[in-house]
């Protein structure tokens, strides 16, 4: 008789879950339905605003993706570089981008949103190297 072996996970209660693929699938959808996957990028540029000291506008999610969305920024390039039109967080090589272009465009992004709202944008990435 042949016995299959299967992984068990289990969550701080310690009760076996049987729907880790399950959840992997979900969040792996959720993700492709949110985050521009399908091109190259460094992720999300920007940390969401601190809500005790950043004054986001009330009618604006206290997000970083929120108040470059609203600052009307998806979809602007500079150069081969663009603001993602799926999660405003995300810029984005569509073709091409220098790391001028990429860094030209955080500028941007960084001077439209703080004209707009009063909120100075902090950055999640490191920048390295001569530019």
């Amino acid at each position: 008789m042949l016995h299959a072996a299967m992984p068990a996970w289990t969550n701080a209660a310690g009760t076996a879950s049987r729907n880790v693929g399950s959840t992997a699938r979900t969040s792996l959808a959720f993700r492709k339905r949110t985050q521009p996957l399908h091109l190259p990028s460094a992720g999300c540029i920007f940390q969401n605003p601190d809500p005790t000291r950043d004054r986001v506008p009330p009618d604006v999610p206290c997000s970083a993706g929120a108040l470059i969305d609203r600052a009307g920024l998806k979809s602007t390039c500079v150069g081969g570089a663009m603001v993602s039109e799926v999660h405003a967080n995300f810029l984005v090589n569509a073709g091409g981008a220098s790391a001028a272009d990429i860094l030209d465009l955080v500028a941007l992004v960084e001077r439209t949103v703080h004209e707009r709202f009063g909120v100075t944008l902090r950055r999640e990435i490191a920048v390295m190297g001569e530019h």
